[in-house]
């Protein structure tokens, strides 16, 4: 069956060939990701040496939509289709020219802008998933605006599934735009009654429902959180086997139920067996987060529980701190979600809050979500803005403006870490050299602190394990025993240097997912580490950075690491503890209240003073740190005299 969007191919081809900016908003199943960068690549925009490049949010589909276009285009995977995950981990035909379609990351992007600020082996670049409005994505955007001011002739393509055209073309100065139909089918939506008391217990139960009195076809359930996905799988397979043992219902013609998980989190193993086709005489029930609202398909899918619920991270850029706050969901993303139900056959989409809350009556759900560059903490951003010579922050070409405090805190750590000079200038050689490394800056300050401290091979695994972007441990197998495992490579410490005896484990394991599986540990995140590692290790012999190892010495480990994280240090506030164990603790700045996360090895401790990667809000009056390492107070005056001053 042809893709809805091959009906669109000539209008689309015409537009880019007559317009320097096009916008095309089509529903997800159209088939924008895979077919727009091959209409191009047929229509000659790749001719004589020309690439297209098309852009993702999402390492994991940039991966899979490369594999899929390499078997349409009956090419070998590296070749004439490609991809880019980093500057130092692609799959395409770097030294010779043979790679016509490529597929990157974001940040990908944004990396290859500072080799080639003019893109100048692209004819089109395609930024695909922009109305996800990452950090990456919303950078993007404003960049390329800046390079066709360099490059006439370069063509940008936007493909959305849900972004407000008009705004776009507008910020483009009057892009064209087309809209292309999206569903294969017609989708029933269907309401509750009453608001949900327990979004996660009343989706699993939509779900069996579903199972037990719908015919065949694939159940896709909305939930916010991993943790909800864990707890509603658990639910489900509770379900499950009571209809076993007690000879219940049965899968109303759908056949056996097949309970799955899908998060970034995941296994890339258990993240494939979601997205593959359901055996035969079986259907998938599959719990996700919005991961599989646009990025991800998954074929099959019949009927869709939408729990009408996100999780979203907020910045405050008074406290310095974030909070995670599980919000309704936008319109927008509940008309994608309720779309995945239409691809195959004429679906049905649940949706657990009532009509009235949906349609706006009562002002629950919003239009569409705020930007990330609106609700995040901007350090990051405003370094690779400098390093891409972007003087002026505050003047930039956003299409939407971040708030001027989280500007104005961003450029006062990023002075605080020696990033940038009294005049917000990018210093040498410390400012362009954490601008080349892809981490957090505060990671990257400690980074190059330790090429001086003699500890670059510890702090690069640290660095590597903390920037991986799932939690290196797995609690699937239950708390009690995730804990027992978490002992086996606790010291005392802290949870930075307990990284360094998990990754030498992984190590000498031979990197066996078995041997993660028995201790609890995710197999998916210490593989990116490790390739993150590499790259990192790379960008510091291109540096001329020293590689040296401290050892079993764990002092110089820990100073390194505070060189970077000296801002978010916290004191014993009150050794009373809560029904954890915990301790109260105190911000050295700000004096706000805070106790460990359960996560961290330490939270039964008590040290006198540490650093913390992060802090999150996350209940009305708790504050929680994550990643904690225990350090001696008197390293913060003498490490940053320049942020802390002593009281006599």
């Amino acid at each position: 069956m042809a893709l809805p969007i091959s009906r669109y191919r000539r209008e689309i081809l015409y537009l880019v060939e007559e317009n320097p900016v096009v916008v095309v908003v089509g529903h997800t199943g159209c088939g924008k990701t895979t077919q727009i960068p091959q209409f191009l690549h047929q229509s000659g925009w790749t001719e004589n040496g020309w690439r297209v490049l098309c852009t993702q949010p999402r390492e994991l589909v940039v991966v899979s939509v490369a594999e899929r276009v390499a078997e349409e285009c009956d090419a070998e995977l590296g070749r004439e289709v490609g991809y880019r995950l980093s500057s130092y981990e692609s799959r395409c035909d770097e030294g010779g020219s043979s790679t016509r379609i490529e597929y990157a990351t974001d940040e990908a992007l944004l990396s290859l802008l500072h080799v080639d600020p003019l893109l100048s082996c692209y004819s089109v670049v395609v930024v695909d998933e922009a109305h996800e409005r990452t950090l990456a994505t919303d950078l993007v955007l404003g960049l390329l605006k800046k390079v066709r001011r360099r490059r006439k002739e370069l063509r940008i393509l936007i493909s959305s599934a849900t972004i407000d055209a008009e705004a776009l073309a507008s910020f483009f100065g009057g892009a064209a735009t087309i809209s292309v139909e999206g569903t294969l089918h017609d989708v029933e939506v269907f309401y509750s009654k009453v608001p949900a008391n327990s979004y996660v217990s009343e989706a699993v139960d939509a779900a069996m429902a579903i199972h037990r009195g719908e015919g065949r076809g694939d159940v896709l359930v909305f939930l916010p959180t991993e943790e909800d996905v864990r707890r509603a799988l658990e639910m489900a397979e509770e379900q499950l086997d009571h209809d076993r043992t007690t000879g219940g219902h049965g899968g109303g013609g759908g056949g056996e139920a097949i309970p799955l998980a899908l998060h970034e989190g995941l296994p890339t193993s258990r993240q494939l067996r979601a997205l593959r086709p359901a055996p035969r005489g079986h259907r998938k029930i599959v719990f996700s987060t919005s991961i599989a609202e646009t990025s991800l398909t998954i074929d099959g899918v019949a009927y869709v529980v939408d729990s009408c619920f996100q999780r979203e991270r907020h910045y405050d850029p008074m406290t310095a701190m974030e909070s995670l706050v599980t919000c309704p969901e936008s319109k927008a993303s509940a008309v994608q979600r309720a779309g995945r139900a239409g691809r195959v056959r004429p679906g049905k989409c649940y949706r657990l809050c009532t009509r009235e809350a949906y349609e706006g009556i009562l002002g629950l759900l919003p239009a569409a979500a705020t930007p990330e560059m609106q609700r995040s903490e901007l350090s990051r951003v405003v370094l690779q803005l400098k390093s891409l010579g972007v003087d002026n922050i505050m003047s930039f070409d956003w299409i939407a403006p971040p708030p001027a405090e989280a500007m104005v805190r961003a450029l006062e750590l990023l002075r605080a870490l020696g990033a940038l000079d009294d005049q917000a200038r990018l210093t040498r050689p410390v400012g362009e050299h954490m601008a080349e490394i892809p981490l957090h800056p505060t990671q990257a300050k400690a980074l190059l602190a330790s090429t001086e401290l003699g500890c670059s091979e510890e702090v690069l695994t640290i660095a590597a394990a903390m920037s991986c972007g799932a939690s290196v441990w797995q609690p699937g197998r239950g708390a009690r025993e995730l804990e027992r495992q978490k002992l086996k490579f606790a010291v005392a410490e802290g949870d930075h240097v307990t990284y360094l005896n998990v990754f030498r484990g992984f190590e000498e394991s031979g990197r066996a997912a078995p041997w993660c599986h028995r201790h609890c540990l995710n197999h998916n995140a210490l593989l990116r580490s490790s390739r993150l590692r590499m790259e990192l290790a790379s960008i510091l012999a291109g540096l001329g950075a020293p590689v040296s190892t401290a050892g079993k010495d764990t002092t110089s480990v820990r100073r390194a690491l505070a060189h970077g994280l000296f801002a978010n240090s916290a004191v014993l506030y009150s050794e009373r503890t809560d029904d954890l164990g915990r301790a109260m603790y105190a911000t050295v700045r700000g004096k706000v209240k805070m106790r460990m996360h359960k996560s961290s090895v330490l939270h039964r401790s008590q040290p006198k003073c540490v650093l913390y990667t992060t802090a999150v809000q996350t209940g009305p009056a708790t504050h929680e740190m994550f990643e904690v390492l225990a350090v001696e107070q008197d390293w913060l005056t003498e490490l940053a005299p320049h942020f802390y001053e002593v009281k006599r």
